[in-house]
């Protein structure tokens, strides 16, 4: 009887050592189903941001069929880059709008679009412009893509537009705020009291860079051949080369560093001396005052074609820029466009 009892004994205590057992490996499993689960559920969900982001990034920026303007504005509902954005959608341009919560200088702006554009393929043609005085006229984007192809070397240059008026303020002369690898020598906010002008000196860097390329314009006083940073277009990995060697400071100014690098590396820049892709308005004659029909700085007419002409050179640009706030022109072309 003992050894029955012990047997029974046994008995119940390896069944129940089986049942615990074989709860333990149900609860284990449960858990690892429920896990599978969960882990699955989460490549999911990754996978669908991806493939939605992928998607969202290759409509807005990875067409390279497409040019991508870009511009930085801190009132995005500044009423004149709404105009920008309708000029741009109707002639099948996509667009970027970058944006901060104040305005500090034109040297955030190149920081901003420099740390934008090191996500873009290289190869990716971009077109940088100001948001408030810009206008999208003409012809479309395709047009665009195919006169830069044919115009310019895509493959090593920027195309920067050019303007009469020189210069912005400078401090220093060419040469004098970086060397020829970058590194800041003075930067453009420096020695503002300074007497000298180095004015002269920038207007005859420009003018020997136009006489080698055998440029002279109708009207000897107004040569459009001055480097104006308001808008430039160029494969983002050439542009990235100029903004890496220009290490501008936020406060800075982009007009003055630009040129500085166009001192140093002209091979690097196509200047639009003959405003075929870009023209600028000339607000130094009047100073925005006075109707725009009679500004003789505002040179813009519209063609029996319903074309906007720049009487100033007879050429039909792609983009029309009114730099110094010349907004009496800018109201101008949108009135006749």
């Amino acid at each position: 009887k003992k050894k029955s009892k012990m047997i029974l004994k046994w008995k119940f205590a390896i069944t129940d050592l089986h049942e615990d057992f074989w709860k333990k490996i149900n609860v284990y499993c449960n858990t690892m189903r429920n896990t599978l689960k969960l882990i699955t559920l989460s490549l999911i969900l990754i996978l669908v941001v991806v493939m939605i982001t992928r998607m969202y990034f290759n409509s807005i920026v990875c067409d390279l069929n497409k040019p991508l303007v870009i511009m930085y504005e801190t009132d995005l509902d500044h009423a004149n880059l709404n105009v920008l954005k309708k000029s741009l959608l109707k002639n099948g341009y996509q667009y970027k709008i970058l944006t901060d919560k104040k305005w500090i200088a034109f040297g955030k702006k190149i920081q901003r679009i420099h740390e934008y554009i090191k996500q873009l393929p290289g190869d990716k043609l971009i077109i940088v412009c100001d948001a408030r005085d810009v206008i999208s006229v003409n012809h479309d984007s395709d047009q665009f893509i195919r006169k830069f192809e044919e115009l310019v070397d895509s493959e090593s240059r920027v195309l920067v537009s050019t303007e009469i008026g020189c210069c912005v303020s400078m401090a220093f002369g060419p040469g004098q705020y970086r060397t020829n690898t970058g590194d800041v020598i003075h930067r453009s906010f420096d020695d503002k009291t300074a007497e000298h002008s180095f004015e002269t000196q920038w207007k005859n860097m420009f003018k020997s860079r136009a006489d080698k390329k055998m440029i002279r314009h109708t009207v000897e006083h107004k040569q459009s051949i001055h480097l104006n940073a308001g808008i430039y277009a160029g494969k983002v990995k050439n542009i990235d080369q100029i903004y890496t060697y220009m290490a501008i400071h936020e406060k800075e100014d982009d007009q003055v560093i630009m040129s500085e690098i166009f001192y140093h590396h002209p091979n690097m820049f196509h200047l639009d001396y003959n405003r075929e892709f870009f023209s600028n308005s000339h607000v130094w004659d009047t100073h925005n005052k006075g109707n725009a029909k009679n500004d003789t700085g505002c040179y813009y007419k519209l063609t029996k074609d319903n074309k906007i002409i720049d009487t100033y050179l007879n050429s039909m640009p792609f983009f029309i820029h009114t730099p110094g706030k010349h907004f009496n022109c800018f109201d101008h072309i949108q009135k006749i466009k």
